[in-house]
């Protein structure tokens, strides 16, 4: 009877275990902690996206993003709710969106 019931115990840890579907995470960016202060009153240019089957691990950095932002719409933009989609290791971006804004 105790090995029905320890049966019954490893299958139920395997269950809950093998249902978790969640493969993608979401990974923000705030230099400002989120709280606003950076660009108080930013003058929204564009939302821009990017995914790392076109574009390598490389291109979906900041300070890529922040360059490619600054060639398509000025020197004079940042950029702001960057918002990654990662696989569940914590580590492999798949996907980037975020906003380019200019401050006053």
């Amino acid at each position: 009877m105790k090995k029905i019931y320890l049966l019954l115990f490893c299958f139920g840890i395997i269950l809950l275990f093998s249902c978790n579907t969640s493969k993608y995470l979401v990974s923000t960016f705030s230099p400002d902690g989120g709280n606003g202060t950076a660009c108080p009153a930013p003058i929204y240019i564009a939302t821009v996206s990017k995914d790392a089957g076109v574009y390598n691990q490389e291109a979906l950095t900041l300070a890529s993003l922040l360059k490619d932002a600054k060639a398509a719409y000025g020197s004079d933009v940042t950029i702001q709710n960057v918002r990654w989609d990662v696989l569940s290791d914590k580590v492999t971006k798949v996907s980037v969106i975020y906003d380019v804004v200019k401050c006053k």
